[in-house]
């Protein structure tokens, strides 16, 4: 899975190791690709002032749900800094749009059109519909088998 982060800041020779702990239970063969990147920091901040007048203004949030309004200045690429995965599904003004990951890390938008929108981005784990579908089956065969218990010791049946 793609991820970026910061392993702090080193000078020229400084020797740099990782470990990776995958645990005794994986079977199969695991790799690793790991690329060194270092920040230019002045385009950084060129960047940043670029985004800064059109960001989401977050209106609500939790673990499995954002929403939040953003102006729009021109026609372009809408992307956030939430990993993207299997469940998350994105509405732009209350209609469903298609995402477009970033990088296949982050979740993107192509081609958000210039003006006001609301965002909304909810998520539902992968398995979640089938799990209650199955939870609420089994829950529907203990009440009938109940209900059948006692109707039968009603009539007296014996089985």
């Amino acid at each position: 899975r793609p991820d970026a982060f910061c392993v702090g800041n080193y000078q020229q020779g400084d020797v740099v190791s990782f470990r990776w702990d995958v645990g005794k239970d994986v079977k199969d063969k695991s790799q690793m690709k790991i690329y060194a990147a270092m920040l230019n920091e002045q385009v950084f901040a060129q960047g940043m002032k670029v985004l800064a007048d059109e960001t989401l203004q977050v209106t609500e949030f939790s673990s499995d749900y954002i929403s939040g309004t953003i102006d729009v200045k021109k026609d372009g690429y809408f992307y956030t800094s939430v990993p993207y995965e299997q469940g998350w599904t994105l509405y732009v003004d209350g209609e469903e749009a298609e995402i477009t990951p970033w990088q296949d890390a982050f979740i993107a938008v192509d081609n958000l059109e210039a003006g006001m929108h609301t965002i909304e981005m909810k998520f539902v784990p992968g398995g979640f519909k089938l799990g209650a579908a199955i939870s609420l089956g089994g829950l529907l065969l203990f009440i009938l088998a109940i209900f059948l218990e006692k109707y039968f010791k009603n009539k007296n049946y014996s089985y």
